[in-house]
């Protein structure tokens, strides 16, 4: 631990908290926290002032790490904004680095309407949060539904016999 900066051992311990915090917690219901394996997910979170990041090309940047110093990275996209953090992680396909990044962005609503919630069921094809009837299929005058699986006729499950000849 003495080789990471102290700012990631502090952010181990927020996490712990926060896990017995949320079990202990009869609003929040969660599950004892769990030991996970050193190399389940290996994860080193870093605090933005910390971390630095230069461009190189179109493609590629550089991100300045805390003893490690400066480490090339593939740019997936344009950061467009102040870094937040950044979290250095590991899996299967090799090393990662993301960042978060705050834009100063304050997402908008699509339009001044209320939001509206849309229930698809069984019986009724959809039924919206404002109406008192659900929306149902109408029923033919013979009282029944008309269904595709009642239309096609069944599968023989046998081979016919052909009839031989009489000898």
């Amino acid at each position: 631990m003495s080789e990471l900066p102290a700012q990631v051992a502090q952010q181990v311990l927020r996490h712990l908290d926060r896990a017995y915090e949320n079990f202990f917690n009869p609003h929040h219901p969660a599950a004892f926290p769990q030991r996970k394996k050193r190399a389940h997910r290996i994860s080193v979170p870093l605090p933005g002032q910390t971390v630095g990041v230069r461009k190189i090309n179109r493609h590629w940047a550089e991100v300045r790490l805390p003893k490690l110093g400066w480490v090339r990275f593939r740019l997936s996209r344009a950061l467009g904004g102040t870094i937040r953090n950044a979290t250095v992680s590991r899996d299967g396909s090799g090393w990662h680095v993301s960042f978060g990044v705050a834009t100063g962005v304050t997402p908008q609503a699509p339009n001044k309407k209320p939001g509206r919630g849309v229930d698809f069921g069984v019986t009724a094809s959809a039924y919206v949060s404002t109406e008192t009837t659900p929306r149902t299929k109408a029923a033919r005058p013979d009282g029944t539904r008309a269904t595709a699986v009642a239309s096609t006729p069944p599968r023989s499950t046998c081979a016919k016999a052909t009839p031989s000849p009489p000898s």
